[in-house]
């Protein structure tokens, strides 16, 4: 590009500012640059208010350091470019950085340093929106209290400025940046350091701690502890702080996280139960279902009372095998009863596991057969159970309310309760021709 001109050209090109064909005319940047430099006061005011001038040419303004020129600048709306704040805010005096300050414009951070390195007391009081770690460090470093506050109110301090902050902050600073601010101490760890209660709960009730609430277990109290737990955020406990938490062994803690929310990992839900604490997993259960470890925990210990109100919680359909024979080894009517009741009829195993339903069907009451029997579809080696044990009670309710397989087996008993209730419900495809046979015809005449 070509950065000299004769007088002539210099002639032409600023005979152009008074023109109005200037707004659209193909002014090169050497050009521009030109009248930024060689133009008189009115000639650059001229250029400045048809075109905003180009990169280089607005460090060439910079340049010239005229304020009023700068001035005119952003009387026009204005900006300048990345390039030339960082210029500015490198070179020009202090009047003319006061100047771009008080626009309010955003900083690039090569501009923030710059600022920063100035030390200017009006000038941190004027700007103070620092996203550069350099210039927050710069400003926590002169200690003035009023360019802190400024600073602290206005823009998020970065990780070691935040650990900067909380070495030398008074209180009443770490209160009311707590109290402005919405992002999170990247480590808490100088929070809890400095031992000062009221910093720590104003925290703990704000901020969720994410994978460094192991901390909490670690240097809070029982009451910050509490406080935490109550907030928002607790039941996104992490794991190990929920083995931590389960392991202090605090009632009143372990209370608190259940009732506002908080949740086990499946391991740690084991530990909950054998804690053989009833009310913190009757708490527990009323808003969580138990994982199959923890459930089968749960039953070996339980009351019957408690085994209810677990099973009239929705936790019947995550009972696992040996959950299911601990239950039947139990051999509590009330309790069978509750978890037939409460099972999802259309379950996997109905209920009950397969290696398991043939040994319910063949030891237990005949009032738990009966509920077992409206609850389910009865398949045919379970109808063969059923119809073998000869409860007259249970084949007379099952041949009045389901299909039956095999009717022989119940013609072959010979029983005329049972018959009669077969032909009544005529639950089975019954071959009209047995009606004939002598037997049949004996049992169906006798009174009842």
């Amino acid at each position: 590009m070509k950065d000299y001109f004769t007088k002539k050209e210099r002639q032409r090109i600023l005979s152009f500012v008074g023109d109005d064909a200037l707004r659209n005319c193909g002014l090169t940047v050497a050009s521009e640059c030109l009248i930024i430099n060689d133009g008189t006061f009115d000639e650059v005011v001229s250029f400045i208010k048809k075109r905003r001038p180009s990169v280089k040419a607005q460090i060439e303004l910079i340049k010239r350091s005229d304020i009023n020129l700068i001035d005119m600048f952003f009387k026009h709306r204005y900006q300048f470019s990345e390039d030339a704040v960082n210029f500015l805010c490198e070179t020009a005096c202090d009047e003319i950085v006061m100047l771009q300050l008080e626009k309010g414009f955003l900083l690039p951070e090569k501009a923030q340093n710059a600022v920063a390195d100035r030390q200017n007391h009006k000038m941190f009081m004027t700007y103070a929106f620092f996203t550069s770690e350099y210039a927050q460090l710069i400003v926590l470093k002169r200690n003035n209290e009023d360019e802190i506050n400024k600073m602290l109110v206005s823009a998020p301090l970065t990780p070691k400025a935040q650990k900067t902050f909380l070495q030398t902050a008074t209180t009443e600073q770490v209160l009311d940046y707590i109290s402005h601010s919405n992002e999170r101490f990247s480590d808490v760890r100088p929070l809890f350091e400095r031992e000062v209660k009221e910093e720590i709960l104003a925290y703990l009730q704000k901020f969720w701690l994410g994978e460094q609430d192991v901390l909490l277990f670690e240097r809070a109290n029982e009451y910050e502890i509490n406080a935490y737990l109550c907030s928002r955020q607790a039941y996104t406990l992490s794991k190990k702080a929920q083995t931590m938490l389960l392991n202090r062994g605090v009632h009143s803690e372990i209370k608190t996280y259940i009732l506002f929310g908080g949740f086990f990992s499946d391991k740690n839900e084991v530990l909950l139960v054998n804690r053989h604490n009833r009310e913190e997993i009757m708490a527990y259960i009323y808003r969580r279902r138990l994982s199959k470890a923890a459930t089968l925990a749960f039953i070996k210990w339980a009351s019957t009372e408690d085994i209810i109100t677990f099973m009239n919680a929705k936790n019947s359909d995550n009972m696992s095998i040996m959950a299911q024979k601990s239950l039947l080894a139990r051999a509590v009517e009330e309790e069978i009863l509750t978890y037939i009741t409460n099972v999802d009829a259309n379950a996997e195993g109905k209920g009950f596991a397969y290696t398991i339903v043939h040994k319910f069907l063949k030891t237990r009451t005949s009032k738990e057969l009966i509920a077992y029997i409206d609850k389910f579809d009865i398949d045919e080696a379970e109808e063969k159970i059923i119809i073998k044990r000869g409860l007259t009670e249970v084949i007379v309710h099952y041949a009045k309310n389901k299909y039956i397989h095999n009717p022989a087996l119940i013609i072959n008993r010979g029983n005329k309760q049972e018959v009669r209730a077969l032909f009544e419900s005529m639950n089975a495809d019954v071959d009209l021709l047995l009606a004939r046979d002598e037997k049949i015809n004996q049992l169906l005449k006798t009174p009842k």
